[in-house]
């Protein structure tokens, strides 16, 4: 009741919002229903400045709405499209991002404009808008005047590139009986991934090509994301802040598994940054779990520090999504189930019930074998 009384008004309001404007995109395939709901919110906002108790719905629709119909779109792509699209729009995405830095630093010559705004224009406008921007900001030092600069910068020609790169694209004669070529242009040249969809379900909608353009721009859009990796550990280091966004610390965990040569290096690297080093320790050390494996002697220390419910979800997450536990030879034997299931035999026999309470010296391996209160299915 507490959300619905937090976030429901500005949710309706969305809501109201979308409906219409995807009925009159229909009508009018040319404008799409998608640039009329960004028209629409626009004007909203033009004469209702304090939107009062609707503020934290909207801020709630605009981040997890939109990112899981993104995550959603994903589920209906083929991978081998898209690493063919990725291949296929990878130069075209090179050539772009460093034409968009070198203009970037040109016009901070000319202009004069601050070096750290026009850095932070540069990759937001290369790679992926507002991400690019964030992922940036800690590295050269930008405050938050700049970059909330930078960010309004962006977020205008975005507006501008779902309005009118459709009507760009008719003009410039991309193949209206296929979305591959306005799908490339788009998801090169816009910036933020709302804006991509925007612009490439408008052009599906003008020419009734499905969910072919949309497909291939957010596929390219997303190939294009990727460029924020680069960023090295060294120089993050040298002005990382406390930041527990996805922005500020996923990629940050990124790097440092692609920067570490073992699962330990991977831990060391996320810790060496400093900021929300539990929370990036913790995703550098899952994607090096899957990659590298897990040293049999970190298995068997970490277990102690379990307790009975969270050791009763490892053993049964690593019996169904078995990973790799390595030897003292770094060799890749065993699995980490397998390492667990030893650990159960050496501690309790076989079929033996064991009450959960108090403190256990030996580790909490001595608490998953209640065998009534487990879950028949994982068995």
């Amino acid at each position: 009741m507490s959300f619905i009384r937090k976030n429901g008004a500005g949710i309706l309001l969305c809501l109201a919002i979308a409906i219409p404007s995807w009925i009159i995109g229909q009508r009018f395939p040319v404008v799409g229903g998608a640039v009329i709901g960004i028209l629409a919110g626009m004007a909203v906002t033009v004469f209702w400045k304090n939107k009062g108790p609707a503020e934290g719905g909207i801020r709630w629709t605009s981040k997890y709405i939109l990112q899981t119909a993104v995550v959603l779109l994903g589920f209906g792509m083929d991978l081998g499209v898209i690493a063919e699209t990725g291949k296929q729009s990878l130069p075209i995405i090179i050539c772009t991002i460093s034409t968009s830095l070198i203009i970037a630093w040109l016009l901070h010559q000319l202009m004069h404009v601050p070096g750290n705004i026009s850095t932070l224009v540069g990759v937001g406008s290369s790679i992926c808008g507002g991400s690019a921007i964030a992922a940036t900001a800690p590295v050269i030092g930008a405050d938050d005047d700049e970059v909330a600069q930078a960010i309004s910068v962006i977020f205008f020609f975005n507006v501008l590139a779902a309005v009118f790169f459709p009507i760009l694209g008719r003009a410039i004669g991309f193949d209206t009986t296929s979305g591959d070529a306005f799908g490339i242009f788009a998801g090169t040249a816009v910036n933020d991934t709302s804006s991509v969809t925007a612009a490439a379900s408008t052009w599906d909608s003008m020419w009734g090509l499905g969910n072919q353009t949309l497909d291939k721009a957010v596929t390219v859009k997303l190939t294009r994301t990727l460029a924020i990796i680069p960023i090295s550990l060294d120089q993050i280091r040298k002005s990382y802040k406390f930041d527990v966004s996805c922005q500020g610390s996923v990629p940050v965990a990124l790097e440092a598994f692609f920067e570490a040569v073992d699962f330990e290096d991977a831990i060391r690297n996320a810790i060496s940054v400093g900021g929300d080093s539990d929370t990036i320790a913790a995703m550098a050390g899952a994607v090096a779990e899957a990659y590298f494996g897990v040293p049999e002697g970190i298995i068997d220390s970490a277990i102690n520090y379990l307790d009975a419910r969270q050791m009763e979800i490892l053993y049964y997450f690593e019996k169904r999504y078995p990973s790799k536990a390595l030897d003292e030879d770094r060799e890749a034997t065993r699995t980490v189930f397998e390492v667990l299931d030893d650990s159960v035999d050496k501690v309790i026999p076989a079929g033996a019930v064991v009450e959960v309470d108090g403190e256990y010296p030996g580790g909490a391996v001595h608490a998953w074998v209640d065998h009534e209160a487990m879950q028949p299915d994982l068995l």
